[in-house]
């Protein structure tokens, strides 16, 4: 019998089996180990700052000169392409600052949409996020935590000023990406916080449901290139969405509208055949 079998009438059961005395080698393991992160983690920002500066900008909503970090992509080597269409990059990850955000009045958007507001667009974020807004701290060097941050204040404007689907949607997949890195980071904030790591799971699958779903709108609605994408691309994108979601008949239709349209892009093809087969395999493993 445990030696605090008493503590269920507290209501702490889960401690009736914790350790009295803890291994002292373990300890330090765990120690050495959380050092080794924290030094890798300033060695990644060190070097972060050879390939941004602060660039200045003007805010299309308050009229305010504010700086924003920025990435020097003449110095910045592609690496690899995920399957979603991540873009990989080796020393820094330009999606950290994909957002350029307005620390005086709360306008955040994506880079190459920064600047493209209606007069009603700027009265609604006026009235729905500035009013409110209580400021945005101006740094060179993002981490995950921050590009979160700023891509969260990017999607809540584009729901105030009722931005094109494509552009919620793809503010989502980009959240996901970001989320996703966060969690192979192991950020403490994600295991310890409200809801831990179930929680976190939820999360990252309600925002790659949202993407696929603000690009099914996008296309009804929407000509391309949306996103940057051409048709094909697109189909592409959402069969890889939806595969994720477990939706393979709906993987299958856009996936074979992308390969019959056909993917210029040899590295997106390969990809695309990947997933098929992996859609095959699906299909024999549920008949």
């Amino acid at each position: 019998m445990s030696i605090l079998s008493g503590l269920g009438s507290f209501g702490l059961g889960d401690l009736m089996s914790a350790e009295l005395f803890e291994d002292d080698e373990e300890k330090e393991e765990e120690k050495d180990e959380l050092q080794n992160k924290q030094m890798q983690e300033e060695i990644q920002l060190h070097s972060e700052h050879e390939f941004i500066f602060l660039k200045s900008y003007s805010c299309p909503v308050c009229n305010q000169e504010f700086k924003n970090p920025t990435v020097r992509y003449n110095r910045a080597r592609k690496e690899r392409i995920d399957p979603d269409l991540r873009v990989r990059y080796s020393n820094v990850d330009p999606l950290k600052y994909g957002v350029i955000g307005c620390p005086n009045c709360g306008y955040a958007a994506l880079a190459n949409q920064f600047d493209q507001l209606s007069l009603p667009q700027i009265r609604l974020i006026r009235e729905n996020i500035s009013v409110n807004f209580s400021g945005l701290s101006v740094k060179e060097v993002l981490d995950y935590r921050d590009a979160y941050s700023r891509y969260e204040l990017a999607l809540a404007n584009a729901i105030v000023k009722r931005a094109a689907d494509s552009e919620k949607a793809n503010l989502c997949l980009k959240l996901s990406w970001l989320l996703q890195s966060r969690i192979d980071n192991f950020d403490q904030e994600l295991y310890f916080g409200e809801g831990g790591f179930e929680e976190t799971e939820k999360k990252l699958k309600s925002l790659r449901t949202n993407a696929l779903d603000g690009f099914r709108r996008a296309k009804k609605k929407e000509n391309p290139p949306i996103c940057g994408m051409d048709n094909s691309a697109l189909n592409y994108l959402m069969s890889v969405l939806a595969f994720d979601a477990e939706l393979y008949t709906e993987a299958e239709d856009y996936l074979a509208v992308a390969l019959q349209g056909g993917i210029s892009n040899k590295k997106m093809k390969k990809m695309a055949l990947d997933l098929e087969k992996k859609l095959r395999l699906k299909r024999k493993g549920m008949a």
